[in-house]
């Protein structure tokens, strides 16, 4: 009777490992629809995440692309300015859009699976600020998750080639008497 028990857990075991792997596969990304501020998060967090800095940049507005130049902003991937996005899963919580504006409010759960004895799961939020530009591109107006600023240190102004040099004049040293 004990060598039935084990024939039918190891069935049992083996049909809910078989289901785990179907459950994992049939698990893909939704491609959203175009022309949506969900759709311009998507492709700026896959052009991040396959480090097609280019692209994630030409997706920010005007005023932040001239504050952070595009090698500035490749940058950030290659010195950890930008979160890791493997082991991470990002789901769409609510869109809020007021003409030509949206804010997109995402749940960013990340993976760890550096204990012994299994993993562990964070999550927290993040938000979205795009506007849609006369071509009718959703625009990043702010820095936001995986890059959270920008570190470019504007370059020093040129001095003027007519302002005058600044010329040392030698100052006039105390002259010591000796002691008596």
């Amino acid at each position: 009777m004990s060598k039935w028990w084990l024939i039918g857990g190891g069935v049992a075991l083996a049909a809910l490992l078989v289901a785990a792997i179907a459950v994992a596969l049939a698990e893909r990304e939704t491609a959203l629809t175009a022309g949506t501020p969900e759709a311009a998060i998507q492709r700026f967090l896959k052009a991040v995440e396959d480090a097609d800095y280019a692209t994630a940049h030409s997706m920010l507005s005007a005023d932040l692309r001239a504050k952070c130049p595009v090698e500035q902003f490749a940058g950030q991937g290659r010195f950890g300015g930008f979160q890791p996005l493997e082991d991470s899963r990002i789901t769409l919580e609510e869109t809020k859009l007021v003409d030509s504006t949206a804010t997109v409010k995402v749940r960013v759960a990340t993976f760890y699976s550096n204990e012994p004895f299994g993993s562990s799961e964070s999550s927290h939020f993040e938000s979205y600020n795009l506007k849609k530009d006369a071509s009718g591109e959703w625009l990043f107006e702010t820095y936001a998750y995986p890059l959270y600023g920008c570190s470019y240190v504007e370059p020093e102004k040129a001095r003027s080639v007519t302002e005058p040099e600044a010329t040392a004049t030698p100052e006039t040293v105390p002259t010591l008497e000796p002691a008596q």
